[in-house]
């Protein structure tokens, strides 16, 4: 007897059911026959004797609808407790960038690395890891495997125009979901500013507590920047979207999810919720590049309807699809196929080219998230303050990144 336990995900987690087959099959097997039922281009595999591939990932790569479909992977069942239930990776604790010289920036850390108490921030050059200069195409090889105990020594060019040599070894890192919250009083009241990496399960509690001290000080405006925002867990993306409109739309739908043919019963709707620290805002401003994806691309889409959304920056990726996620009691897998369309209230949808920005303004990863000379934030708050957008005094490389190599790294993107 086989189990098959299914998990809806965007990739988010939201429901829990199961159903069973006489048979056992092969993983190879198992995974075709799923992608087959539940994949929202079923119609669009081709017919494959699953059993010659190598691996279920190799077998997926071939039978994917690469026309439209970016997203769907297959991970062990380690992968998934670590990186989506516990929030943890193997790494230095930070991310890059290319600025518009090539260098190689530091666009954000986490505080549990062992680079934040050492002073390292977003804007910092890296220059050199083990005495090897740093470049766009180099920088991946020379952080090496995504493993505890690799250790490099990196040299980093600091804002002040003065170089440090740090040592760091690479460990289980938990992520910080909230990397900012702060407060700015401007001359039209108090604005809220909520830099958000990643929609998984550990941000609910920094969430809140975010949204608490936006209450306490009583805001009036607010900023949330998802430029680096992949996505994770759309409830956790259903409770931000209830803390910014849930007092005034409760139980509003905020996006449904749309199956293929076979699986209508699946079909849901999330709605808005009334928090005690929900706000009650008429309009909201996004910063957003074309890393912002999934669960922050339906934080956008979802609240339109309802209230004002101006976005900032770069368009964004473009992922109005969600996954399903299936595993098996006897394979060590977690299946991610894509197997639902996302639309808003009004059944908007369909945004495969990306959401475009009110505001184009380039990546500026000279300046620390909150610093208000950054050009997307001094956008935010010059439309703010003024009614009208900031053009940037300085333009920069729009953020980029190595093509990344494996699910890791194109989810969440640290190293």
């Amino acid at each position: 007897m086989k189990k098959i336990t299914f998990i809806a995900l965007s990739i988010p987690l939201v429901l829990l059911f199961s159903c069973s087959k006489e048979e056992t099959e092969p993983v190879n097997v198992a995974v075709y026959n799923a992608m087959k039922d539940w994949y929202l281009w079923y119609e669009q595999i081709p017919t494959v004797d699953p059993q010659l591939y190598k691996s279920p990932t190799e077998l997926l790569e071939a039978i994917k609808y690469k026309k439209l479909d970016r997203w769907s992977f297959i991970i062990t069942s380690d992968e998934y407790q670590q990186y989506f239930v516990a929030g943890k990776y193997y790494g230095h604790g930070f991310g890059y960038g290319f600025d518009n010289k090539e260098q190689v920036r530091v666009i954000y850390v986490f505080k549990n690395s062992d680079l934040y108490p050492a002073g390292v921030r977003r804007g910092w050059i890296v220059k050199k890891i083990n005495n090897t200069a740093v470049t766009p195409q180099n920088i991946s090889s020379l952080l090496g495997e995504n493993r505890a105990g690799i250790v490099n020594n990196f040299t980093f060019g600091r804002p002040e125009n003065t170089d440090t040599t740090i040592s760091s070894t690479k460990k289980e890192v938990p992520m910080d979901m909230v990397l900012l919250d702060t407060v700015y009083n401007t001359s039209v009241g108090k604005v809220g500013y909520l830099v958000l990496f990643s929609f998984i399960a550990d941000a609910a509690s920094e969430l809140e507590q975010a949204f608490n001290r936006f209450v306490s000080a009583g805001i009036n405006e607010l900023i949330i920047d998802l430029r680096y925002n992949t996505g994770g867990f759309v409830n956790i993306g259903q409770l931000l979207a209830s803390y910014i409109a849930g007092k005034n739309y409760p139980n509003a739908v905020w996006c449904s999810f749309i199956h293929n043919d076979k699986k209508t019963a699946k079909d849901t709707s999330l709605r808005l919720e009334t928090k005690n620290n929900s706000l009650q805002l008429s309009r909201l401003f996004v910063i957003t590049t074309r890393s912002t994806a999934s669960t922050s691309e339906i934080i956008i889409n979802g609240l339109r309807p309802y209230i004002s959304v101006y976005t900032i920056g770069e368009k964004t990726e473009g992922k109005p699809v969600g996954m399903d996620v299936l595993t098996w009691k006897q394979h060590a897998y977690y299946l991610f196929p894509v197997s639902f369309k996302i639309v808003n209230k009004n059944g908007e949808g369909d945004y495969y080219n990306g959401l475009p920005v009110d505001a184009e303004v380039d990546d500026d990863m000279s300046h620390n998230f909150g610093n208000t000379n950054e050009e997307c934030l001094k956008a935010a708050l010059n439309y703010i303050e003024q009614g009208s957008f900031l053009l940037p005094s300085r333009m920069f490389k729009r953020f980029s990144r190595p093509e990344p190599k494996n699910w890791w790294d194109r989810e969440f993107g640290a190293y």
